[in-house]
């Protein structure tokens, strides 16, 4: 585009380099423009901008103290969180070993009871046992008597011979096998 400007003025006869720059009037309004422009910038908009500039730098300023004293209630939120928690395993872990001591307690006194019960019965059974021994013992001799009494009548009864001896012998030891 800028070379077809300059082909287009060359073939007009007028010089390139002349219609390049403005000319001087207009050069000067340009430059007065834009020193009252920069003036105006400078003068209202450049405090307005620096004023919300430092207003927002000191709203994130605050933010950043908020957020920071935020963390710093986290953190020690956190802190608090653990400490309680900690305190709450120990607490666990001593009712634990408690119920475990407990449990060991309950455990030797049953045991205990368990063994003094025992001994009970065994006890029992053998005065049981000694008693139907001394029962047993008791008949016996009865038994005894009693045989030794029929027997001593039946040998004065009747008079018997060394055979009829010997037979009545055998006899009475086979009842008493037999009784017992």
């Amino acid at each position: 585009m800028p070379n077809s400007v300059l082909i287009l003025a060359a073939e007009s006869g007028v010089d390139p380099e002349l219609q390049l720059l403005p000319p001087f009037p207009e050069l000067v309004w340009g430059f007065i423009s834009f020193a009252i422009l920069f003036a105006v910038i400078w003068g209202r908009v450049y405090p307005q901008v620096n004023k919300t500039l430092d207003e927002r730098r000191s709203a994130i300023h605050g933010r950043i103290e908020e957020a920071e004293t935020q963390l710093a209630e986290a953190e020690k939120s956190r802190r608090d969180y653990e400490a309680s928690l900690q305190e709450s395993r120990n607490e666990a872990n001593q009712i634990v070993e408690d119920a475990k001591a407990d449990a060991e307690r309950l455990k030797a006194d049953i045991v205990a009871k368990a063994e003094e019960e025992a001994d009970a019965i065994r006890a029992r059974a053998a005065a049981e046992a000694e008693a139907e021994r001394s029962r047993a013992l008791q008949e016996l001799r009865g038994q005894v008597a009693t045989l030794s009494t029929d027997i001593a009548s039946k040998i004065v009864a009747k008079e018997v011979d060394q055979s009829q001896h010997d037979q009545l012998v055998d006899q009475f030891i086979s009842q008493l096998s037999t009784n017992n």
